[in-house]
């Protein structure tokens, strides 16, 4: 004020939050029709979060619904997840917010395969407990496109059941289901002030 010149002043402030991002390990997230599984895409999203969280100051845990990491080893082991069997989504969901004793940003990453109104609860759940919550539902391309032109044998990578699918049949079907469970995923985010993104 003394010297009638306009000053601008620089800092980095500590925001001292904690982040939690949780990555769905279940074998449905081995699914590819690319060169990439779902899986990858989760961990390379992953990774990118975790490095922007910990750039501003940050802490950062890992959590792969059954596996664990520390924060100073969250690269390493979020290289090492790998899919795993038949997973409840929403129990497991449920099992980390007992486990995340202090508050901060909860960042889901899955291709949410379990019963819309059992996802929304398990959300709430992470809400409830002050956390703000951003969910990125990870899909492949052909799960929403369903684009085969011949008949296919399907496998639940999860049950292994298998059954043959003539598309031209069952195409219409499957299209408007896979669209009304999106939907209500995200509406059980929306209605919950959770922040959601469909990834391809």
């Amino acid at each position: 004020g003394r010297t009638d010149r306009y000053y601008i002043k620089k800092y980095r402030a500590d925001t001292n939050s904690q982040c939690h991002i949780l990555i769905d390990a279940s074998a449905s997230m081995r699914y590819t029709t690319g060169e990439i599984t779902k899986l990858q895409y989760a961990q390379f999203l992953g990774s990118s979060l975790a490095y922007l969280a910990n750039k501003q100051q940050d802490a950062v845990g890992l959590i792969a619904f059954d596996q664990e990491g520390h924060m100073r080893t969250i690269f390493g082991r979020m290289e090492q997840i790998e899919a795993g069997n038949e997973t409840r989504l929403s129990e497991m969901l449920h099992l980390a917010a007992e486990r995340i004793s202090r508050r901060g940003i909860i960042v889901v990453l899955s291709d949410f395969y379990d019963e819309p109104e059992a996802i929304t609860e398990a959300l709430q759940h992470l809400r409830f407990k002050g956390n703000d919550v951003i969910v990125f539902q990870v899909m492949d391309k052909n799960e929403l496109d369903f684009e085969f032109n011949e008949p296919v044998l399907l496998e639940d990578s999860e049950t292994v059941e298998q059954i043959h699918v003539l598309p031209d049949v069952l195409g219409d079907g499957y299209r408007e289901t896979i669209r009304k469970h999106l939907e209500a995923v995200r509406e059980g985010c929306t209605s919950n002030k959770i922040d959601y993104e469909l990834l391809t």
